[in-house]
Formats: structure tokens, C-alpha cells, sequence
């Protein structure tokens, strides 16, 4: 099972040609902390309790960045398809790749159950800004890391790589390299294949134009120290935690004052109230509807945001039917 990280249902489409090939809906917000773990437990967002990036913990005061977050934070039961797997009497692996960086307890949550073994950092290298890898280096990888995973014991077995293509995404769009790199898994998948494997693809999310908006963060700042709100999220969902009772005229002030592509509204609309994860987020959300908003350096497609683009993903299978 590959999970690719970032690819969006149309370029999957396109490139891989001999797939049965699904189309499935993100979680919102189409970010990969969510959307990750609610394919890998079953789970919804309000269920699971993780909406972004950033956001309030459990016992916190203030919003946490869960890739670096080390506490527990959550009292969901841990069960995922590694435990399903060997449940069933499969091996469970985990080749980490690109998840290598990720070291929380989040990545230990999705994880739980598994074998996990470290492959090697192919997009994400920790500690080192993004640059283009080789895709034949990536290809050599993958390969091997499969290879060492299917070596470490008899019977069958589930391996699940994670490539993090999602890095290259946000710099260079849908190019024609990240056509080449899924033309390569198409390649390798059919190999594997033709030595009797069942192999799976699928992502969490895909990625809408965006472009960062410095007259919005320069706003949103000073609304933020007039008002003493703070902010969480991520991509192109933020939400905002302002001081208590000031909700509903902070929204009127800022769809006064924001721009007409930014959406303002009550959490409550995308969030049930009651559930944990309402609990973690802030009470305002402001979402983006067009390709300005808040972006890091260098970014020029994001997601989080309710877009088809994003929302719309790919289930690859290549293999027999009767051998799943």
C-alpha cells in the first residue's frame, strides 16, 4: 500500500492507465493530520478529535502544533488496519519514508500495531529545506525498502509506505514531474504484481492555487492584537480563538473587514457542537474560497479548504481481485 501523500484524484486519473482506480471524498479540513488518520482508523474528524495542525490540546491553555507534540491526546482506542491485518493473520509493516521527520505522538497513533520500519526520507528529508529529489533515486527506494519489508518474515503481509510528494506540490503544482513520479509507481506496481503482490495507492487530500495575501496576515494581525484573538488551523482553513462572548461581533467585523474570498463563520457550522473536536478549535473559522490567503514562503498550492481539487482523491489497486 503506497500512501501518497498530496495527489489529488485527476492527476491519479491521467497517470495511472492499468488501475481500478476509485474516487473518494477527504475529511474536512483537507489536511493530512486529519485525513490520515481517519483512513487509517475509520474514524471521523469529530470522532478521531484531530482537525489541523494547530490547536487546542486537552488540559492546554493554548493551541499546540501536533507535529511536535509529544503528550497523548486522545482517548480513542487505538485500532487501525495494521491491527486489523494481523487480526486477520497478515504481518503489519510500516515502512516510514517520508513520515521519518514526523516524530509525535500522532505519527505513533497511526502507527500503532505495526512493524515499523524506517526506509529512507525521499521528499521530507528532517531538518533540510525542500529540494527536487532524482526520480530514479526515489524509484531505487521505494524498491528497496519494499524489498527489506517483504524479506523480514513468511506468510503474507501488509507493507504501507509513505511518500510525502505533498512537499513538492505546494512549490511546483501538479508538473510534470509529479506525473513521472506516478507514472513510476504505476511501474512499480505492476512489477510487484508479476511476483504475485495485490498493490494499493491512495492519498489524503489534493492542492488549490493559492497564493499568500500579506495585506489579509497584516489584518488579521492587527485585528488579532486589537481584539486578543489568537490563531490555529492550517492551510487554507484557519479558525481563531477570541475572548469569551465576543464571537458574533468579531464575525460581523471581520467579514466587514476581510476580503469577500475569505469565508467567515461560526465553527459550529463545520464542526458539531458537543464533540471533541469543536472542543479543540477556535469558535470563528475563516476559510479560504480563493487562491489569496495565508501561505508559507515559497508556497504556491495549499489545501485545507473545501475545493473539489482537494477534496477529491484517489483508491488504486493493481492485482487480482480474489487475491486481496
Amino acid at each position: 500500500m503506497f500512501a501518497l501523500d498530496g495527489i489529488g484524484y485527476e492527476i491519479a486519473r491521467n497517470a495511472w492507465t492499468q488501475a481500478e482506480l476509485s474516487c473518494l471524498d477527504s475529511v474536512f479540513p483537507t489536511v493530512s493530520s486529519a485525513a490520515w488518520l481517519s483512513s487509517l482508523t475509520g474514524l471521523t474528524v469529530e470522532e478521531h478529535g484531530v482537525p489541523g495542525v494547530v490547536f487546542t490540546m486537552p488540559g492546554e491553555t493554548h493551541a499546540e502544533n501536533l507535529y511536535g507534540y509529544q503528550k497523548p491526546f486522545t482517548d480513542v482506542p487505538p485500532g487501525n488496519i495494521f491491527q486489523d491485518a494481523i487480526d486477520l493473520g497478515y504481518r503489519s509493516i510500516a515502512v516510514l519514508g517520508d513520515l521519518a521527520g514526523y516524530r509525535c505522538s500522532w505519527r505513533d497513533l497511526l502507527l500503532t500495531g505495526a512493524d515499523v520500519r524506517n526506509g529512507t526520507p525521499m521528499f521530507t528529508v528532517p531538518d533540510t529545506p525542500y529540494s527536487i529529489p532524482s526520480l530514479s533515486e526515489v524509484d531505487i527506494q521505494l524498491r528497496a525498502s519494499i524489498a527489506e519489508a517483504s524479506a523480514s518474515g513468511e506468510g503474507p503481509g501488509l507493507i504501507r509506505c509513505f511518500v510525502e510528494i505533498d512537499s513538492h506540490i505546494h512549490h511546483h503544482g501538479n508538473d510534470s514531474f509529479v506525473t513521472e513520479f506516478l507514472h513510476k509507481i504505476e511501474h512499480l506496481a505492476l512489477d510487484l504484481v508479476a511476483a504475485g503482490t495485490v498493490v494499493l495507492a491512495h492519498s489524503d487530500h489534493g492542492h488549490t492555487r493559492t497564493r499568500h495575501d500579506q495585506r489579509l496576515q497584516d489584518q488579521l494581525d492587527e485585528l488579532g492584537a486589537e481584539h486578543g484573538f489568537s490563531m490555529g488551523g492550517a492551510g487554507r482553513t484557519r479558525w481563531l480563538y477570541p475572548a469569551a462572548h465576543t464571537s458574533g461581533e468579531l464575525i460581523e467585523l471581520l467579514r466587514s473587514r476581510l476580503p469577500g474570498s475569505v469565508k467567515v463563520e461560526s465553527s459550529d457550522i463545520a464542526f458539531a457542537p458537543g464533540s471533541i473536536v469543536r472542543s479543540r478549535v477556535g469558535d470563528i473559522l475563516i476559510t479560504a474560497e480563493g487562491e489569496e490567503f495565508l501561505a508559507p514562503p515559497g508556497y504556491e498550492y495549499d489545501h485545507g479548504s473545501w475545493t473539489v481539487a482537494e477534496r477529491k482523491v484517489p483508491f488504486a489497486r493493481w492485482g487480482a481481485t480474489d487475491a486481496a
